[in-house]
């Protein structure tokens, strides 16, 4: 009895001796567990990066947009954006796919500066966002173990036979986890500002096209007046909008925006065969004739007929040069009972008769022209009178000549 109870004891030691062993080797197995802290430390750090390192390609990057920016600009104001629907509308240049085609590059450039930045700055996301996942699938939400004790080594009985297990409470910090961080800024929302960029807006489907790239103030009126002559067909209202903006953000004359027209960007989904500019039944020729005259006549010119033009060519003269009568022959012919003026007419006819002879060809004086052998009469001989060359109002010259001075 004493035999089988010691054998049984010795077998109880072996066994209790290999689950000791077995204790030992898990004990460390089980107290390994995830540092929390150091998870936090790595997160914030990657988090910081580099500023220093990240400096020049975030100033290449920032070049790079302005770059962008700037040939977009370009490639809108000389009418990249033109859409061609069959045969309305014009076509956009031939250079914009070349222009489009060095946009897509620079855009493609941009996007790696931004991932160089990225990177040379020490905010590698992926990285950062793994360690984020493995902080709160091991630490818990917002909570990590500190400073815990260690779990109470536990006697073979207990081990063997589920004896006392109770361990000292754990002890537990909350810490808060690294601030996430703000969310990138939300695109400037597009406001209807207007610009120096005018369109020509059908307002039954939304279609447009640019009437001037110089819209003022001082030019409105006159612009909506060649968007009504360039669509007469239909109702159209005059936009503006910056060359570097959308349409979206155009305005009418009125102060509304194109995005409240109700037929808005409706071009773009469908089509209204009677919504055109073209009236049926009539040419462009004829529909654009309004347009045409207009082109031809600004409010500002002055058209210039051979009648005008010889009006403008006579010298104007003032009070001061106008021809006086004479004093002498006014006082003779008023102390002469003949010749004395009887009416108000009579007046008026000396008073001509005295401005004739202040006129230096009136006399038979010469007014500086030779007149030669020539004097006054009815007849002339071949021989007689002054030969000149001069330029007819065809550009010909002919000889001519003078033979009565006083005419």
């Amino acid at each position: 009895m004493n035999q089988s109870r010691r054998a049984w004891l010795r077998s109880l030691t072996r066994t209790a001796a290999g689950g000791a062993v077995l204790v030992v080797v898990a004990a460390p197995v089980a107290g390994q567990g995830i540092d929390c802290g150091r998870l936090r430390a790595q997160i914030a750090d990657l988090g910081r990066g580099d500023a220093g390192k990240a400096a020049p390609y975030l100033r290449a990057a920032e070049r790079q947009r302005s770059e962008i920016n700037r040939t977009l600009a370009y490639s809108r104001s000389i009418g990249c954006d033109r859409q061609q629907f069959l045969f309305f509308g014009s076509a956009p240049p031939p250079q914009c796919p070349q222009i489009n085609a060095q946009i897509s590059r620079m855009e493609a450039n941009l996007q790696a500066l931004e991932r160089t930045a990225t990177q040379a700055g020490g905010g590698n996301e992926e990285a950062r966002r793994d360690l984020t996942l493995r902080y709160n699938a091991y630490c818990g939400d917002g909570t990590r173990m500190a400073n815990v004790a260690p779990p109470r080594q536990r006697g073979l009985f207990d081990f063997l036979f589920g004896g006392d297990s109770r361990q000292e409470p754990q002890q537990y910090e909350r810490l808060p986890l690294e601030p996430p961080r703000p969310a990138p800024a939300e695109p400037e929302t597009s406001e209807a500002r207007g610009g120096n960029k005018a369109v020509c807006v059908r307002t039954c489907d939304g279609g447009f096209f640019p009437v001037s790239y110089a819209a003022g103030s001082q030019n409105l009126d006159t612009l909506g007046d060649m968007c009504r002559a360039l669509c007469p067909n239909v109702e159209v209202a005059l936009y503006t909008y910056s060359v570097s903006r959308d349409i979206d953000t155009a305005i009418s004359a009125d102060g509304e925006a194109y995005s409240d027209l109700p037929a808005a960007f409706k071009y773009q989904t469908s089509y209204d065969p009677a919504c055109t500019c073209r009236p049926p039944g009539k040419t462009w020729v004829e529909t654009l004739a309004e347009a045409e005259r207009m082109l031809r006549t600004v409010k500002t010119d002055v058209i210039v007929t051979p009648e005008k033009a010889e009006e403008l060519s006579r010298p104007k003269l003032s009070a001061s040069t106008k021809p006086k009568p004479s004093v002498a022959t006014a006082e003779a012919k008023a102390a002469d009972p003949k010749t004395a003026p009887t009416s108000q007419a009579d007046d008026a006819s000396a008073s001509e008769g005295a401005a004739a002879t202040e006129v230096p060809t009136a006399s038979k004086e010469s007014a500086g022209i030779n007149v030669g052998n020539a004097s006054s009469g009815s007849v002339y001989g071949a021989g007689q009178g002054e030969t000149r060359e001069v330029i007819g109002p065809n550009g010909v010259k002919r000889r001519v000549r003078i033979v009565a001075p006083t005419l």
